[in-house]
């Protein structure tokens, strides 16, 4: 479970990073840079997120077995 976190914290991090970039660089373009900043944070925080979430390898009790038939 432990690395499961640290799959998603990692994953957060590195895209809150890449989005406080992002966000910085059209912040000064718009005239805006702190907003900008803060905006593409927390976009690229959320989005990092996800994609940890969608690292974790599935649970076998996600897929209940069923129960093999004479063929």
């Amino acid at each position: 479970m432990l690395e499961g976190m640290k799959t998603i914290v990692l994953s957060m991090i590195a895209a809150t990073l890449i989005g406080g970039i992002l966000g910085l660089l059209i912040g000064v373009l718009i005239g805006r840079p702190f907003i900008g900043l803060g905006l593409g944070g927390f976009l690229g925080g959320n989005f990092g997120m996800v994609l940890g979430y969608g690292f974790l390898p599935e649970s076998p009790a996600d897929h209940p077995m069923e129960p093999e038939g004479d063929a």
